[in-house]
C-alpha cells in the first residue's frame, strides 16, 4: 500500500481555441493543485493453484489556483484520470504428467474520465468496467502452448481518447475496442 499527496505548480495544459475564425493550439498556464491518493495491492492463494489479485487506487484532484485556461473551473477534473479505479483476477493452474492449464479472468474497473481541460461532457467516458478471459494449454516437455482469449467480454464502449474545440462545436473520440476474441498458438525456440 502506498499514498501520496503532491502540490503541483505551473500546470501546462493544452488549449483549442478559435480566433478570428483561427484554430488556435496553445499550452497554457492552468494554475496550481493538490493532488491526494493511495493504491493497495493484494496477492492471495487461497488454495493450491488458485491465485487472486486486487489493486484499488484513488487520486483526488483539486484546483486550488486557476491560471488563463479558457473555461477552467476550481471544480474541473484532471485529463484522462479516473478518480477510482481498480482492478482483479483469478488464475487458476492445473497440471498432470501431460499437459499444463491456466485459466485467467480479469476485471478492470475505472470511474468517468475527461479527454479535455473544461470537462467537455460529449468527449467524457463513464464509468467503465471490462471483463477479459483467457484459457491456456501447454503440454508438458514441449515447446508450443495453444490459449482462447476473450477481451470485453459484456461488448462495452466507452471512449479511450478524444479532442475537443468547443467554439466550433468540434469534438473527436477514440472508442476501446469492442468485444474480440482469438486463439493464439506459440512455440519457443
Amino acid at each position: 500500500m502506498a499514498g501520496y499527496h503532491s502540490n503541483y505548480r505551473d500546470i501546462q495544459l493544452r488549449t483549442n481555441t478559435v480566433s478570428d475564425g483561427q484554430l488556435v493550439v496553445a499550452t497554457d498556464n492552468a494554475g496550481r493543485a493538490h493532488i491526494d491518493g493511495f493504491e493497495a495491492e493484494l496477492t492471495v492463494i487461497p488454495i493450491e493453484n488458485l491465485e487472486l489479485n486486487a489493486s484499488v487506487g484513488l487520486t483526488d484532484f483539486k484546483y486550488v489556483e486557476l491560471g488563463n485556461v479558457p473555461g477552467l473551473t476550481l471544480e474541473s477534473q484532471p485529463i484522462k484520470t479516473p478518480k477510482w479505479q481498480s482492478y482483479g483476477s483469478a488464475q487458476l493452474h492445473d497440471s498432470n504428467p501431460l499437459w499444463r492449464f491456466h485459466a485467467l479472468r480479469r476485471l478492470n474497473y475505472r470511474t468517468r474520465v475527461f479527454q479535455d481541460a473544461v470537462n467537455f461532457a460529449a468527449a467524457c467516458s463513464g464509468h467503465v468496467s471490462l471483463f477479459d478471459a483467457k484459457l491456456t494449454f501447454v503440454p508438458v516437455g514441449s515447446h508450443w502452448s495453444l490459449s482462447a482469449f476473450l477481451n470485453n467480454i459484456a461488448d462495452k464502449r466507452a471512449i479511450s481518447d478524444g479532442f475537443t474545440v468547443q467554439a466550433l462545436g468540434f469534438y473527436d473520440v477514440s472508442y476501446i475496442r469492442p468485444r474480440e476474441w482469438g486463439v493464439v498458438a506459440k512455440y519457443k525456440f
